[in-house]
């Protein structure tokens, strides 16, 4: 799910391997954006405005070559929710894995595929509403827009959870939405924005063999193949956004920043992998350096993801201005 293109493309996440390696990355092959398609999102009442984008945008008959299905139809002579597929294995690793050898769900036919949406709906709603449309398209098989990808009768069923911006709060989205479709897992997990939302559901959905995307979080420790078998996400590690900011220190010829940080897991993962990467001596087409951190300070983000403002003040208060030999002009702000 590609928030600035309105798309889901399985072949633009680059580093977590081929489409072998995961095969439930078959349920979504690569589409393209078009005109809306009617909306089908299942036991979720859509709002007011995805009402008005569907009633205006959309065609008024159902597709001929298929029957329209309600909401919550389920199919005909098939259990309420799709069974899991046969295990195989995850992933080689060189590192012994936490995780079950479970491989990802079956993707069925003639059924539904379940797809479960977990995303902070606080502060990020349109995210929500790109996911309603995107998979309302999928099941549109009559409106010139990647009509080929649902076949046999497969139709997609999906719901949407708030995973806020919490580990706890996505760990409980998940199993609560295990928990209404009578303890089966969904076939495919789309999110978390924030890291740690997505490790916490990360390690649980893996233990159902559940394959995840995430379209935003960037935490290193992520990409341990070892550890998050059947995550995947569309967004570099930030192992690679620690690189891109020395080379830009670098191409002022700076050598000395101060960092100011929130607690939360991307900034925290982020000031690390800068600090080991900037700290010493270096010998680099930039030349003989020597890095320095003149100061660090981690500001506090409070529960309801406002910005703890005593924190901010111990945080300026900290910075050596009497001590220019010590202090820095540069700021790094994660």
């Amino acid at each position: 799910l590609l928030p600035t293109q309105y798309s889901f493309r399985y072949h633009n996440i680059s580093s977590v391997g081929s489409r072998e390696d995961y095969p439930a990355f078959n349920i979504l092959p690569s589409v393209a954006m078009s005109d809306p398609p009617q909306s089908s999102r299942s036991n979720v009442e859509p709002r007011d405005k995805e009402r008005k984008l569907v009633n205006d945008t959309a065609p008024t008959n159902p597709p001929s070559n298929r029957p329209s299905l309600p909401p919550t139809r389920q199919p005909t002579n098939q259990p309420t929710n799709p069974p899991l597929g046969p295990p195989t294995n995850p992933p080689a690793s060189d590192e012994p894995s936490q995780k079950p050898s479970s491989g990802p769900t079956e993707v069925p036919t003639d059924e539904l595929i379940r797809i479960l949406g977990l995303f902070d709906t606080d502060n990020w709603d349109w995210g929500e509403e790109l996911f309603d449309y995107t998979m309302s398209m999928i099941n549109d098989s009559n409106d010139g827009w990647q009509d080929d990808i649902l076949g046999n009768g497969t139709y997609l069923e999906w719901d949407v959870k708030n995973s806020a911006c919490d580990g706890t709060t996505a760990l409980r989205a998940y199993w609560a939405d295990r928990t209404d479709n009578n303890d089966v897992p969904p076939h495919g997990l789309l999110g978390c924005r924030c890291s740690a939302a997505s490790i916490s559901s990360a390690n649980v959905a893996g233990l159902d063999g559940v394959t995840q995307v995430s379209p935003a979080s960037t935490a290193k420790e992520l990409s341990d193949k070892s550890e998050y078998p059947f995550f995947a996400r569309t967004v570099a590690s930030n192992q690679f956004s620690s690189k891109a900011i020395v080379a830009t220190f670098r191409g002022f010829s700076w050598d000395r920043v101060s960092i100011l940080q929130t607690d939360t897991v991307f900034s925290t993962g982020l000031s690390t992998d800068f600090q080991q990467l900037w700290t010493g001596e270096h010998d680099d087409e930039s030349g003989v350096w020597e890095g320095h951190i003149a100061y660090s300070h981690s500001i506090v983000i409070n529960q309801d993801e406002t910005v703890n403002e005593e924190s901010v003040r111990r945080a300026l208060n900290g910075v050596p201005t009497d001590d220019p030999i010590n202090n820095s002009r540069v700021i790094l702000l994660i």
